[in-house]
């Protein structure tokens, strides 16, 4: 049976269901049972583990269109859903995932509008230091929604929401009031937006 799983809940909490980051691969192959798919091991890796066991060893396991990243220790690093603007998410015949509001039409505006009516609390949008196009909503509890403001009026009606990531991986770019800071070796990423 698949395990029920709702974006609502996720954002509100943090938690992924009955995953949370810092999980065992044990735990979770537990609670989801083997990924659907997996990313492929290096060379070094594949000689290293029976061909079987390649999955049980990979960084990344993926159910439907959730990626579940690992640390060296094999714990859940990173939680990644991609391809928003294209189709509403999928957890695969593993887990059933309630995608709330996620959809594909679904803009910047939408968000904090619905954020906003169920009182998740988010931190301000900001530009990316490496995509000028990018702008970042990211929730309290850690997700980062990735808005493509290049595709707001894509003539098929696509959103400008591209993929989902927790934890935010880019706070170290960012001060407290949300702009970018001066990075060794560039001289000013304020001027790649």
């Amino acid at each position: 049976m698949a395990t029920a799983i709702s974006i609502l809940k996720f954002f509100r909490t943090g938690a992924f269901g009955p995953l949370y980051l810092g999980s065992t691969r044990a735990y979770i192959e537990a609670a989801l049972g083997p990924p659907d798919d997996y990313l492929t091991l290096s060379r070094r890796e594949r000689r290293q583990y029976q061909e079987k066991d390649h999955w049980s060893y990979s960084r990344g396991w993926c159910y439907g269109d959730v990626e579940l990243f690992f640390d060296e220790e094999h714990r859940l690093q990173a939680i990644h859903i991609d391809y928003l603007f294209e189709r509403i998410p999928s957890g695969g015949d593993k887990i059933q995932l309630d995608p709330w509001i996620l959809h594909p039409g679904f803009s910047l505006d939408e968000a904090e509008s619905a954020f906003t009516e169920h009182q998740l609390a988010y931190h301000i949008r900001r530009k990316d230091p490496f995509h000028q196009d990018i702008i970042h909503l990211v929730l309290e509890t850690g997700t980062d929604l990735y808005f493509d403001e290049a595709l707001e009026d894509h003539p098929r009606g696509e959103s400008g929401l591209r993929l989902l990531y927790f934890p935010d991986m880019l706070k170290t770019y960012y001060d407290e009031a949300g702009n970018l800071r001066q990075q060794k070796g560039r001289n000013d990423l304020s001027s790649h937006q």
